[in-house]
């Protein structure tokens, strides 16, 4: 791993660069350049591996880090709807 990869420390899910939770906007930026639905896969992934890392995470946490990156056109939580 690269010292300037902005990968999860697990169990933790902070950024091993910056110390911030993954996924930071470093590594979200990279992501960005790839296409959605594999990004959508991907975090997928990563939700469910999180999840089990972080059981006091609230589904709206997990959802706001690992799901709502993967949208076309974000929608805030509580906000915005039908």
């Amino acid at each position: 791993m690269s010292e300037f990869e902005h990968a999860p420390l697990r169990p933790s899910w902070l950024c091993v660069v910056d110390g911030k939770p993954w996924p930071c906007d470093l590594a979200l930026a990279r992501m960005a350049g790839e296409d959605r639905y594999s990004r959508a896969i991907f975090m997928s992934m990563m939700l469910d591996q999180a999840a089990q890392d972080m059981p006091t995470a609230t589904p709206a946490e997990l959802f706001e880090r690992f799901v709502a990156p993967t949208r076309a056109t974000p929608i805030p939580i509580g906000g915005g709807g039908r």
